[in-house]
């Protein structure tokens, strides 16, 4: 398994891996011999440290914390549902991670939905998470069910913490005014 530091509130460019007792692995890096040959360089100190805090910060609580994230969540889901009819939430509606949703729009381009938020300053990201920088859609939600065509569009939330409702509000308002933008300039049925 692995764990980006960054997901949950530490520095970039930290993490961990867990490796089961005895699983060979080829470094990506040769050299030095650090962690126990597995990447050799020299190891970021301040990184670490910081992984380190995120940790500690983010498992104080687990159980409040992650129902206030999935309160968030469930808030801006409803919000958007209700407020873009286009939208469509996609994977299961309250079985998910607490701090995670995400849509598809038909007809609009999640490209344009991401420079939207980004400018109003939201941080999201276009597609899954396992489908980042790429061109074809992403695997998972052509898993679901969702075209080809469909699942280009999709826009993905990832709660960090929990968020106000102000906030949640003006999510979906930059999201709505994209949505109805994107859609007024189109000819003829989505």
């Amino acid at each position: 398994m692995t764990i980006a530091s960054h997901k949950f509130g530490g520095p970039q460019g930290a993490g961990a891996l867990l490796l089961r007792s005895g699983t060979a692995i080829e470094p990506l890096f040769h050299g030095g011999g650090q962690e126990l040959g597995r990447r050799s360089g020299t190891e970021n100190v301040a990184a670490i440290a910081g992984f380190a805090a995120a940790v500690a910060a983010s498992t104080k609580q687990p159980g409040a914390r992650a129902l206030a994230l999935a309160a968030s969540r469930d808030e801006l889901i409803s919000a958007l549902l209700e407020a873009v009819p286009e939208c469509q939430l996609t994977g299961h509606p309250s079985e998910r991670l607490p701090g995670h949703a995400s849509f598809v729009v038909r007809g609009v381009s999640g490209e344009s939905l991401l420079v939207a938020l980004d400018t109003a300053g939201f941080a999201v990201s276009a597609g899954s998470a396992c489908a980042a920088g790429k061109d074809e859609p992403p695997a998972a939600l052509l898993a679901l069910g969702l075209t080809p065509e469909v699942a280009q569009t999709a826009i993905r939330f990832t709660l960090p913490e929990p968020i106000t409702s102000e906030l949640v509000a003006a999510i979906v308002d930059t999201f709505a005014a994209e949505v109805g933008s994107a859609l007024g300039k189109r000819s003829g049925p989505i």
